[in-house]
């Protein structure tokens, strides 16, 4: 048995120039969203599973949450779908704040195998109708903090005992030192 627990997650935010940002809020772009999701991911010849997220249980949707599968604020949203890969480590959520969270997974904490994974599915993304971008702040998003690359990455080290044996502090300069958040 380990004494940690080790995982990694990325995600690409993207949306389509020729629609407008409202997926959120307006069923029909919505509907438009998904229906481009799955013309582009009948072309891998994987198994994805359709999650419309207004039926997910709760401890369902906390599990995906967990895994940051899905985003936790999507829940109101109109129309919102999830599209997963069979071993549930990639997918594919729309209509969110933005046209599409393309997300992965991986439990061995590597980082560049999700942004693989994540790079492959955007650009099947990509063929089904041109991103919104601009030449000046590159991948436009509903957050401006997100723009740019549109990725977010982030690395789960769990160490139960730094906690129990009060060392969490010190952890946290550590982390503050090396230019990452420790939460």
């Amino acid at each position: 048995m380990r004494d940690y627990i080790l995982n990694a997650a990325v995600c690409l935010r993207r949306n389509y120039a020729d629609l407008p940002f409202d997926a959120m809020t307006n069923a029909e772009t919505a509907g438009r969203v998904s229906e481009r999701v799955m013309t582009a991911l009948e072309r891998t010849g994987d198994s994805f599973t359709y999650l419309p997220e207004g039926s997910l249980p709760d401890d369902r949707r906390e599990e995906l949450a967990a895994c940051r599968l899905i985003c936790p604020d999507h829940r109101d949203a109109v129309a919102a779908t999830l599209f997963l890969n069979l071993p549930e480590t990639a997918g594919v959520e729309t209509a969110g704040e933005d046209h599409l969270l393309i997300s992965a997974y991986d439990d061995t904490g590597n980082v560049f195998q999700a942004l693989a994974a994540c790079q492959a599915l955007a650009a099947l993304m990509e063929d089904t109708g041109p991103m919104a971008r601009s030449a000046q702040f590159g991948f436009l998003t509903a957050h401006p903090c997100d723009a740019g690359t549109g990725l977010r990455a982030s690395l789960l080290l769990h160490l139960p005992m730094t906690a129990l044996v009060k060392q969490a502090p010190a952890a946290v300069k550590l982390a503050a030192g090396a230019g990452c958040t420790l939460r």
